[in-house]
């Protein structure tokens, strides 16, 4: 934890001090875990649709475009760097 981390989470402490600012801080937590939840839950799909299509790629013909989508929504969380694949796929689709 950083200093300034460490200093919203005492701002934080002082204001719940109120019931109602409390049930605020708290209700906003929920909402940014069940936001956060639902994108790694989309995450999570659109990863299985590329591995889908690519492990069926005699069924989807032209599923490399599908697959480049997905990794190129997705690669700030992706574990591993696709942009050569990307780029490369990007080329062959012209």
């Amino acid at each position: 934890m950083n200093i300034d981390e460490h200093k919203f989470l005492l701002e934080v402490e002082h204001r719940a001090k109120d019931p109602e600012t409390a049930r605020a801080i708290i209700n906003f937590a929920i909402t940014g875990m069940h936001n956060k939840a639902v994108e790694n839950r989309e995450h999570a799909i659109d990863m299985e649709t590329v591995a889908c299509v690519a492990l069926n790629h005699r069924l989807f013909k032209d599923g490399s475009r599908l697959i480049v989508d997905k990794l190129e929504k997705w690669k700030h969380r992706n574990g591993l760097r696709w942009d050569d694949q990307i780029k490369a796929l990007r080329e062959k689709a012209k």
